[in-house]
């Protein structure tokens, strides 16, 4: 066995508390900036209040072509519905058109076709005279508005 020297154990220093010496460049430094350059909070604001209005304009176009979008959906449905009815009007209208015809042939109560020697032709009435219509009288200017 080897024998080793005991070494001594370190005792710790005692603290020692610095306290920071006030400097003027410690001291102000937040003063400093705001007083160095005074337009950085202005354009800081000014930032703010465009980008805060830029959102809202955003913000409002969006919703307006939302709404725009909704209005033309329900528009173009009405549309397509009225297109329908149209079109069941038609096919209904010519059913009828048919069925009324072939009832007039079928039963024989008294559909004719129509001659020449049966209608009633008229005369036109002769022309009336045209009525004059007077010109209207400018009043002439006083004094010259030219140059």
């Amino acid at each position: 066995m080897v024998a080793v020297p005991a070494r001594p154990i370190p005792q710790p220093r005692p603290l020692t508390v610095v306290t920071p010496v006030a400097t003027p460049r410690n001291r102000s430094r937040s003063s400093l900036k705001t007083r160095s350059w005074p337009w950085l909070g202005i354009c800081q604001k000014i930032g703010l209040g465009l980008g805060a209005s830029l959102g809202a304009g955003v913000l409002g176009v969006y919703c307006f072509n939302v709404y725009l979008d909704s209005r033309w959906s329900r528009n173009f449905q009405q549309l397509d519905q009225l297109r329908q009815q149209e079109l069941k009007l038609t096919a209904t209208t010519a059913l009828l058109r048919d069925e009324v015809l072939e009832q007039g042939q079928q039963s024989g109560k008294g559909w004719v076709s129509a001659k020449p020697s049966d209608l009633i032709f008229l005369q036109p009435a002769p022309p009336r005279p045209a009525n004059p219509v007077p010109a209207p009288e400018l009043p002439a200017p006083t004094a010259s508005v030219g140059y």
